[in-house]
């Protein structure tokens, strides 16, 4: 009796399984998608859960104008290293880095229309794409041999992608390239000179003609925190987010304390960091910098009116912060993101500083609401021990009225409210310190 019923619930659990099928998991296209550190955590989360449902095939299908090599390296690591074999299915475009990620998978298909090649690797400099030096061009021109050789197909070829220096001839090669140019092949020569399995249309024939039968396709789903998370690291918005970072902090140290401008700051800095964290390319010690520097900048402005060895320090730690934020992959595209970021946010701060002063609102709530009679540059000895009227709260930086004049002062760490007495306590040079009538 329970041998018949062991041999029912095998043959109970071998039809379930044939009616399942082979799990596949399918990573879907993104249409024209850059190669980049958000596409590159995308695809190693999905490969995680590929091999967590036990898939036996990767489907990742591509269409890419290129990006940076160092993502394409980490996704071509991610391919290799997985236990589940990947077939890329170009569907219409893998250019550049994208031939790099295709020559890594076992499988390569291509879309009728479908390009591959072009790899030479260029570097972005504030106006135009130049050509990469001949170091790097030569370290690609290894890496896409070495990735082409690892699954037999011609090294030649995949050189030729990346060095216009390589000659090719029909004969030797199956396709006849001239000195000076890039390879770039249709899917008809890519098929022809064996560089991918072949031509296809749709995932469940790939899926077949890789050795899946009966395929149960899992397709990979981009969501709304992929979408946000892929907006949030794209350079030009991590350039926005410092820019108004900037901008807004200016405004709130022109506005005396008013509040908006610091939530502002404080909300672009923030979601600057959380994306970088998001994807695992950040650690604390980014932050952690640029937290410091800013301290540093504000012990500046309030406690030591001036701009001195903290205020620089602290310059140099929130720039050093943003940039470590981007990884040693990244650096280049790092400093143009700082140097893009610093651009806008001066010229808005020019362009406001022409007008803020005109407003109602900033002269309703800065510290400069009133300057009939205000004084700066005099030698201010003569005011020790005089005593004065806060005319603008003291943070401990603001200003004091004198005799009808107003003067730029500093209180003793202390904070300070408009309209209080004080007395001067201290004079060095333009430095004026004062505190409590009760002071001195």
């Amino acid at each position: 009796m329970h041998t018949a019923l062991r041999i029912l619930c095998i043959i109970v659990s071998t039809i379930a399984l044939s009616g399942a099928g082979t799990s596949v998991y399918h990573i879907g296209k993104i249409e024209f998608q850059t190669i980049d550190k958000w596409y590159a955590h995308y695809v190693e989360t999905h490969y995680k859960k590929a091999r967590a449902q036990n898939a036996a095939l990767v489907i990742l299908e591509l269409d890419t104008p290129g990006g940076l090599v160092s993502d394409a390296l980490k996704i071509r690591s991610i391919i290799m290293d997985s236990p589940v074999p990947t077939a890329v299915f170009i569907n219409k475009n893998a250019i550049s880095a994208g031939a790099l990620i295709s020559l890594s998978a076992k499988y390569i298909f291509i879309s009728e229309g479908g390009v591959l090649g072009a790899a030479t690797p260029v570097i972005r400099t504030p106006s135009r794409l130049v050509k990469a030096s001949e170091k790097e061009v030569s370290v690609m021109r290894a890496e896409m041999r070495s990735t082409a050789q690892r699954f037999q197909r011609n090294p030649r070829i995949a050189e030729a992608m990346v060095d216009d220096s390589m000659t090719l001839t029909e004969k030797d090669d199956g396709i006849a390239l001239e000195k000076g140019k890039l390879l770039t092949l249709t899917a008809d020569e890519a098929l022809s000179t064996g560089m991918v399995n072949g031509k296809a249309s749709s995932v469940s024939d790939i899926a077949e003609r890789a050795g899946v039968k009966d395929a149960r396709i899992t397709k990979a789903v981009v969501t709304f925190r992929d979408r946000l998370l892929g907006f949030l690291t794209n350079p030009i918005v991590l350039m926005l987010l410092l820019a108004i970072g900037i901008f807004a902090a200016f405004i709130e140290f022109k506005t005396a304390g008013l509040g908006i401008g610091g939530s502002v700051a404080a909300l672009s800095f923030a979601m600057f960091f959380i994306s970088q964290f998001l994807l695992g390319d950040a650690n604390w010690i980014a932050p952690a910098l640029f937290l410091v520097g800013a301290i540093l900048i504000v012990v500046e402005i309030f406690l030591i009116p001036g701009f001195g060895i903290p205020g620089v320090i602290g310059f140099l730690l929130m720039i050093a912060g943003i940039i470590i934020s981007f990884g040693v992959n990244r650096i280049e595209t790092a400093v143009i993101v700082v140097f893009f970021a610093l651009v806008i946010a001066t010229i808005g701060i020019v362009l406001i500083a022409r007008r803020l002063p005109k407003s109602p609102l900033f002269r309703k709530l800065s510290l400069n609401e009133e300057q009939h009679g205000y004084r700066s540059s005099d030698s201010f000895d003569t005011l020790l021990g005089r005593q004065a009227l806060v005319a603008a709260t003291l943070r401990p930086a603001g200003q004091v009225e004198i005799d009808g004049k107003r003067y730029d002062a500093v209180s003793e760490g202390s904070f300070i409210e408009k309209g209080l007495q004080v007395k001067v306590i201290k004079v060095e040079g333009n430095r004026i310190v004062v505190g409590p009538v009760s002071a001195g």
